[in-house]
């Protein structure tokens, strides 16, 4: 209850807060370490269905698609062992990290997550541009709203040179 209460709700338009854990090599992971790159942050877990699909057949994809986007997976899973094995089956190849609190985790209060899997994309200024609730094959609503945003902050580039 105390985590929620300090924590504040995002929104479209907003700064996207810091966000921490360690990465299945302990290895330490933050937003922060993304400073200028587009992102695509997501809050999963080994034993979300629909999060697992999205991991084999949308994220795989838009992670070989795009060179310019950073890809940062959150697990939820309190359990490291399941974590692993599901990070191994479903191929995950792009950042993934974890602090294993499952739903007791700060940041799933910072981000406001009610549902999985929920996805961020976040521009290169760190700004939260679109939020996804669940998932549904096909729709290729994330790659929709990204396209959107590189030709945006690609123009922006373009127009600063003169």
């Amino acid at each position: 209850v105390k985590i929620a209460q300090e924590s504040s709700y995002l929104s479209e338009g907003d700064k996207a807060p810091e966000i921490v854990g360690k990465n299945l090599d302990n290895g330490l992971v933050s937003l922060s370490n993304f400073k200028g790159t587009t992102v695509l942050l997501d809050f999963w877990s080994s034993t979300c269905p629909p999060c697992r699909k999205q991991n084999k057949n949308e994220f795989s994809r838009l992670s070989k698609k795009y060179k310019n986007l950073a890809i940062i997976s959150f697990s939820l899973d309190t359990n490291k062992e399941m974590w692993e094995r599901a990070s191994e089956a479903d191929n995950i190849r792009w950042v993934n990290f974890s602090d294993l609190k499952g739903y007791k985790s700060k940041f799933v209060f910072d981000y406001n997550v009610q549902s999985l899997p929920t996805s961020f994309l976040i521009d290169n200024k760190g700004i939260i541009k679109k939020k996804f609730n669940g998932y549904i094959e096909g729709q290729n609503s994330i790659e929709k709203e990204l396209v959107k945003l590189l030709f945006l902050e690609s123009d922006k580039k373009s127009s600063n040179k003169y």
